[in-house]
Order: structure tokens, then sequence, then C-alpha cells
């Protein structure tokens, strides 16, 4: 028995159901138990009204297919929007924009500002020579970091359009997300308008008419009211889904504001940052001849100034060096005394060494003949007692 024929066996007709729902949207009064669900409807505009009465004249609650799939179309919209985007569209590029503004502070860093050690440059020829290959390596530095500007001004200036161009894409998706809470909204209204008749009107009269307690009839009331409680979920799930949609209005315009703000520093930064830099550059390289040219200058006058201390320095030195040597005889007389100290030394030394060499041999001679006393007393002993 499908919903028409309940209606066909309490009296009323589909549209006599729905003739009474839409009266009771207009009064709100007559049915105060259906104030929230009348709200549901009221809330919509005049045409969102009409769409959620029909809606709700089309819900079969028995349809277990068609209630398990009621609402889909309110989710496919926005999700077939998104699926259509171009897959570069979907990569977040803020971390790459960010790293391109680095990459040109980083650049900007890289010029070598020290000045070379123009001592040390000075004793290694060619002295100027060492000078303008310095100031040759600022400017290749400065045309290197120039060239890597512009390269990385042109990939800013990408992702300023990608940016522009999601901005745009994101007021679409706004749309988008509009409509879905919209539809939303009539899937619940129409929902619980539904839920409502089946509530107020065809589960009571179904009731007043099973009062013999015929069990067909009963299991036909079980079933709508098990419908009516999975239904009921649907609904729940519905309404977080809308405010969830709701949400996200905020914060696709935050999104959208964060990409205009990034354009903005973004053409901010190429017209007017970048410019100011590479007249800068201009000027350093400028300023870095000119002291160069001052440096080279002043470098030239201090190794004129410290060759001419150093060769007085070195003349004073070896003139001194000279006329000592000069003057000294071919054997220092400290010279003779220590040959002559050394000599006596060693004269007394092995004349001490002789004599007791001498002592030495006279008393291993008395000590050879007593041993030899010895050894004839040990043999004469020795042939007596033998015989």
């Amino acid at each position: 028995m499908n919903p028409h024929e309940v209606l066909d066996v309490i009296g009323m007709t589909n549209n006599d159901v729905f003739t009474a729902k839409q009266h009771q949207v207009a009064d709100i009064s007559k049915k105060s138990a259906n104030a929230v669900v009348v709200n549901e409807v009221k809330n919509l505009s005049p045409e969102d009204q009409q769409r959620a009465l029909e809606l709700a004249q089309k819900i079969d609650i028995l349809d277990t297919a068609s209630i398990m799939e009621y609402g889909k179309d309110t989710q496919s919209a926005v999700s077939n929007f998104a699926d259509s985007l171009p897959s570069e569209t979907k990569t977040a590029n803020v971390d790459e924009l960010g790293s391109q503004l680095l990459d040109i502070v980083q650049h900007s860093k890289k010029i070598e500002l020290r000045q070379p050690g123009w001592k040390s440059t000075i004793m290694k020829l060619p002295v100027i020579g060492k000078l303008i290959n310095h100031g040759d390596q600022v400017r290749r530095q400065y045309s290197s970091i120039k060239a890597n500007v512009d390269d990385i001004v042109d990939n800013v200036n990408q992702t300023k359009t990608q940016l522009i161009d999601r901005t745009k894409l994101l007021d679409d998706f706004y749309v988008k997300n509009n409509e879905q809470y919209k539809e939303l909204l009539v899937h619940i209204a129409a929902g619980k308008l539904k839920m409502s008749e089946l509530e107020q009107d065809i589960i009571p009269m179904l009731e007043a008419n099973n009062s013999e307690g015929d069990p067909l009839k009963a299991q036909k009331i079980y079933d709508y009211k098990e419908s009516l409680h999975r239904f009921s979920k649907k609904i729940g799930d519905l309404e977080a889904t809308a405010v969830a949609t709701l949400q996200n209005a905020p914060q696709i315009r935050i999104i959208q504001n964060n990409n205009i703000v990034l354009i903005e520093n973004i053409q901010n930064a190429v017209n007017n940052v970048i410019p100011i830099w590479k007249k800068q550059i201009v000027m350093f390289t400028s300023l870095s001849d000119q002291k160069a040219a001052s440096d080279l200058e002043k470098a030239i006058k201090d190794a004129t100034n410290e060759m001419m201390v150093r060769n007085v320095e070195m003349t004073k030195e070896n003139s001194i060096q000279v006329a000592k040597q000069n003057e000294r005889a071919v054997i220092d007389l400290a010279t003779l005394e220590k040959v002559q100290s050394e000599l006596e030394q060693t004269l007394t030394e092995v004349s001490r060494i002789a004599q007791e060499g001498k002592r030495a041999r006279e008393d291993m001679s008395r000590s050879l003949q007593q041993l030899t006393a010895r050894v004839e007393n040990k043999l004469t002993i020795g042939n007596y007692s033998t015989k």
C-alpha cells in the first residue's frame, strides 16, 4: 500500500492533505504544535516556499531508495563545480609566492660589500689590476642580481595573475555555495512538512482506522514510523550540512580578502619597491666605482710612503751591520779565551784519567798474583792427598 492508498483508506486524497498544509503555512496559530515547521517554510522566499510545498508532495516516505538519496542533488552542484576547476588552481601557491619574494631579498644581500685588503693587495702585483678587478666583480654581481630580480618579478606577476583568477573563481564558488544553502533549506523545509504531515495526520488517522487490531494495518503503521525515524535522521544531517554551508560563506570571503591583500602587496612591490631597488643598484654601482678609484689613489700613496719608510729602515739596518762587521777581528778574544779554557780542562781531565788507570792496573796486578798463589796452593794440597 503506497501513501496514496493510505490516504484513500482514511478518506482523504493527497491533494486534500497538501491543501491543508498550505493553509497551515498561511495561518501559524491554527496548529501551534507545527510552529517550528511552519517557520521553516515562512522563512523562505515565496518561490522557495512553493518549491518546498511541491517537493514535500513528491516525497514517498516508504520508498527507501528515494529517501536514502534525498538531498543528494544539493551536494553534487558544489562538488561538480570544484571538480571542474583546473588542477593548477587547486594547488596552494602562497608559500611559493613567499619564497619568491624572499628570493628577491636574499639576492640583494649576496653582493660582496667588503672592499679588498689594500695592504695585502699592494704586496701582490699587479696592484692596479687587483683593484680594477674588484670593481668589475661588484658590477658583475649587480648585473646578475638585476637579471635574477627580473626573473623573480616575472614569476611574481604570474602568481598575481593566478591569485586574481583564483579570486574570480571564489566569486563563482560563493554563488554556488549560497545556491546550495538555499537548496538545503528548501529540502529541509519540505522534509519537515512531510514529517509533520505524517506525525499529525497520516499516522494518527491510520491508527484511528485500526481499532480492530488488524495485523497488516499495524505493520503498515510500524513501517511508517520506522521510515519517519530514518527520514528524520536524514533531515538532521541536512540541517548540519546547511550550517556548515552557511559557515563556508564567510570563509570564502576571508580567503578572497587575503588574496586581494596579497595581490595589492605584489602590485606595490612590482610598481614601487622593485624600481627603487633597481635605481639603488645603479647608484650603488657608481658609488662603488668612486670608492674603488678613491681607494686606488689612497692605496698607491700608502704604498709609496710604506716603501720609502721600509727602504730607509733597511738602509739604516744594513749600514750598522756592515760597520760592526768591519771593526771585528778575525777571531774574537772571547773565542780564544773559550778555546784556552776548554783546552786546559781537557788536559787536566786526560791526566786524571791516566793516573786513575795506572792505579787500577796496579791493583789488578796485585789481585792476579794473589789469585795465582791460591790456585797453586790448591793444586799442591790436592797432589799430596792422592798418593
